[in-house]
């Protein structure tokens, strides 16, 4: 058993040594500067010992093996390490030859600590060498020996989380970790730092802001609540209808079943993570004469009188899966699929059945927006900074939509025309094949231009009608609209363009497989002039990167004068550009007079991203006539190391407002080897600033029972809270300042920085006028300073450039701030944000 075990990991662990210089082993055999055995015990395999272990004693091969482990873990040989530790926790169940039963050497504590760190290490090895599959191999086959250790739960849990995206599998190990200490007995420090560490990714990766939003929505929840009660006030009093929940989520819509008088409810939902929410939600309604069940699985594939779903019959069905533009949750299928399942399976008609929601109408509407035109279309303007030819950048996909919450600011868009219905979807004919085919045939679609102004895009909203009297709306004209879904935009394709009272604009629409809303334009040339160069994008964060990145031209400027003004014109003036997103930066270097070849290196881009700005950087070769020598993009250190600069540039902050960890961790590593090369920035400053705003703390945890109409969700809520926020754009959240402006906290000379532990921030609120009541919020910016003068600083908050801010709530429960003083924080670095170490 032992020796196949180790065969089995023998593959993964090939190559994947701790040491720098990696010389090729035949894992778990050592060196003999680091074997601390006999030479003969050194030529022993493992097969030879499992074979030689039937004949010792079984404790003695277990000392032996993990003496060998130990030994190649103190050479930092954390490859043979973890084999040897395998082998010798295997040994424990190797029969032993005098007796029957299994001989035991038991793994004590320190031994599974030290194997739990010498699989952390290892895979952290492996997911570096890009071998994700083998490190999560050998944290499962870890797992297996110490399946209760916090820190291999809590390893496998965050690489499933990262690189297979596997959120239900995370969930379950991280939660594990968050749950393995129940009784509260004592424990080492630093397991307790490993717990916390486990429940701030369950607060900040398991729970989407939406699903906040729309537990915080107390119009959405009301309407809701109102419409199922009229439902079962219509029935007279018919308590023993069953009640189908599709797509539960936390079983808000089950509860208000039960409150309505409903007394037999099924809730369905797909995610084991929200399954389990809603049984805890719905425990709270269990009694002698309720007959309420949770089923994990698809609605389509459940059958009547079974264990599953224990009823002959479904009499009403609840449903809330729309996305902002309605389709986007799948809800035709899903509802088609799942109506023909429980018509097959029982005698009742379709007419016999109800459905809540009952109709929806989808509306669309062409709009004029400032947030659409800089977030979405390339700003013109900036051509001739960077002295390029005319060119536009387009989404590839221009039919596809973005979520924004145009319903948070009125003043942020306006209507070109009146609101034309596209769509109208009554929920019992869904069950109807042909019905449905309606929706995939393209639709004609015609505005008649009433208001002057650019057309920036097309806004889509819907209606809903829950029952006879109570319906919601998404409309954000409307004074009763919901807010937590917003509304779908579509960006015209390349730019917007003046359109005048009395014109006409044509599309066609269509629900493409029955889940994506798409718009596209009929007059395609009416958009596009025929002259412009027209780069397609797949990113839609892409064209928003490249307009911010403007912005650092000025202080480029300057520097490039000061550095290369002096330089013999021969002279080699390579610049290094560490990127973590799309830039125009390097573009304006190349074309600079005083630059003779620019390296981009790139930390951390999508697939779709990296192919985006390869095809923009081959254009600009093409265009101006650019070698791909002087113009060369890597991805790897290996690319970089072999070259000397004169500049390095470094693109510290994301649009998103936080630091580029990736980005800032290559800054630590060239500076010990490009020791000639001048770095930029030279300093980064944070500034800070408090505030308290409701709708931000409500996109993050649910604020009040109160929202949620008579349902008790809060407790079980806690756990997913967020305490962490990003991409905050003021102009869209309402909020009120409670602090002075925006003060300096902490400045970092980069020229010192060694490692992440070094970015450590210390504030002290000065002026904080508190009144409301609420957890107050700390913004975060950022002060990019270019140079050793306070001058050459961009500021991340000026309200001219386009970075988000980031955001740490200051106080976790609202009751233990009541002074009008904040006193003072301390924040460590984590995952490119400032998280708070101690609160009030």
């Amino acid at each position: 058993m032992c020796s196949s075990n180790f065969t089995s990991l023998k593959s993964v662990d090939e190559g994947s040594n701790g040491q720098e210089e990696n010389e090729e082993q035949t894992p778990p055999s050592e060196s003999e500067e680091d074997s601390e055995m006999s030479s003969e015990e050194d030529e022993q395999n493992p097969d030879e010992l499992m074979r030689e272990a039937e004949t010792r004693d079984s404790t003695s091969v277990y000392k032996e093996l993990i003496g060998r482990a130990r030994s190649a873990l103190n050479s930092n040989q954390f490859d043979a390490s973890f084999s040897w530790y395998c082998v010798a926790l295997d040994s424990c169940q190797i029969p032993s030859s005098s007796s029957s039963s299994t001989s035991v050497a038991p793994a004590d504590d320190e031994v599974e600590d030290e194997f739990s760190t010498v699989t952390s290490c290892f895979g952290k090895l492996l997911c570096h060498d890009d071998r994700t599959d083998h490190a999560l191999q050998c944290l499962r086959k870890a797992l297996s020996l110490f399946p209760n250790n916090t820190r291999l739960n809590l390893e496998c849990g965050k690489l499933l989380l990262s690189n297979f995206d596997d959120k239900e599998g995370a969930f379950k190990l991280i939660w594990k970790c968050c749950t393995l200490n129940d009784s509260g007995t004592s424990e080492p420090e630093e397991v307790t730092e490993l717990r916390r560490e486990a429940v701030d990714l369950i607060r900040n990766n398991f729970i989407d802001q939406w699903f906040f939003r729309m537990l915080n929505d107390k119009r959405r929840n009301l309407t809701y609540k109102l419409a199922i009660k009229q439902v079962f006030d219509k029935s007279n009093g018919a308590s023993d209808k069953v009640v189908f929940d599709l797509g539960s989520g936390t079983g808000l819509l089950a509860a208000y079943c039960v409150l309505a008088g409903f007394k037999n409810i099924v809730a369905c939902e797909k995610s084991q993570l929200m399954g389990a929410m809603s049984r805890e939600v719905l425990n709270q309604f269990q009694s002698g004469e309720l007959n309420i069940s949770v089923v994990c699985g698809l609605a389509e594939q459940l059958c009547v009188n079974s264990e599953s779903l224990p009823h002959s019959q479904i009499d009403m069905i609840v449903t809330e899966i729309f996305d902002c533009a309605f389709f986007g949750e799948h809800v035709l299928p899903i509802m088609h699929k799942t109506l023909n399942s429980l018509l097959s399976q029982q005698s009742k008609t379709i007419e016999e059945i109800d459905c809540v929601p009952r109709r929806a109408v989808v509306y669309a509407v062409p709009i004029e927006s400032d947030i659409v035109r800089r977030s979405f279309y390339f700003r013109n303007d900036i051509l001739d900074e960077v002295k390029l030819p005319f060119v536009c950048f387009g989404r590839k996909d221009s039919a596809t939509y973005e979520n924004v919450m145009l319903s948070s600011n009125s003043s942020s868009y306006k209507l070109l025309s009146r609101a034309v219905e596209i769509f109208e979807i009554d929920f019992k004919k869904l069950a109807d094949s042909n019905y449905l085919e309606e929706f995939e045939k393209p639709k004609k679609l015609s505005f008649q231009i009433e208001n002057n102004g650019y057309f920036d895009a097309i806004m889509v909203y819907f209606d809903l009608l829950l029952s006879e009297d109570f319906q919601i709306t998404t409309n954000p004209s409307d004074d009763q609209c919901c807010k937590c879904w917003g509304q779908a935009i579509f960006p015209a394709s390349v730019n917007s363009r003046i359109i005048r009272s009395n014109e006409s604009l044509e599309f066609v629409v269509e629900v493409d497989n029955l889940t994506d809303l798409s718009i596209r334009t009929i007059e395609f040339g009416n958009f596009i002039s025929t002259n412009n160069e027209i780069i397609w994008t797949e990113d839609s964060s892409f064209i928003s990167c490249l307009n911010n990145s403007v912005c650092y031209f000025h202080y480029l400027d300057h520097i490039l004068k000061n550095k290369f003004d002096q330089c013999n014109e021969n002279q080699d003036n390579a610049v290094l550009v560490v990127l973590s997103e799309p830039s125009l930066v390097p573009v304006y270097l190349i074309l600079s007079s005083s630059v003779s070849k620019v390296i981009i290196y790139l930390k951390g881009f999508h697939q779709s991203t990296l192919k985006d700005f390869s095809k923009f950087v081959s254009f600009v070769r093409e265009k101006k006539n650019v070698s791909n020598d002087c113009l060369k993009v890597v991805e790897s250190f290996n690319g970089v190391e072999s070259l000397s600069y004169r500049l390095a540039y470094f693109d510290l902050v994301s649009r998103s407002g936080k630091l580029n960890q990736d980005v800032l961790q290559t800054y630590v590593d060239l500076k010990t080897i490009l020791k000639s090369s001048d770095f930029i920035p030279r300093k980064l400053n944070v500034y800070c600033r408090v505030i308290e705003s409701e709708e931000l703390l409500g996109n993050n945890e649910l604020l009040k029972d109160l929202h949620v109409c008579g349902v008790q969700m809060k407790p079980y809520l806690e756990m997913f809270r967020k305490s962490l926020f990003q991409n905050i754009d003021l102009q869209f959240v309402s909020h009120k300042y409670i602090s002075a402006a925006f003060e300096k906290a902490e400045s970092f000379d980069l020229s010192y920085l060694n490692s992440f532990d070094d970015l450590t921030l210390k504030y002290k609120a000065k002026n904080v006028k508190y009144e409301d009541g609420l957890s107050p919020i700390l913004l975060l910016s950022y002060g990019i300073q270019f140079s050793s003068a306070e001058k050459d600083e961009l500021q991340t908050h000026d309200d001219h450039l386009d970075f988000k801010l980031c955001g740490v709530v200051l106080a976790e429960n609202s009751t233990n701030y009541t002074s009008q003083k904040l006193e003072n924080f301390t924040f460590c670095m984590n995952g490119g944000m400032f998280e708070l170490i101690s609160s009030i």
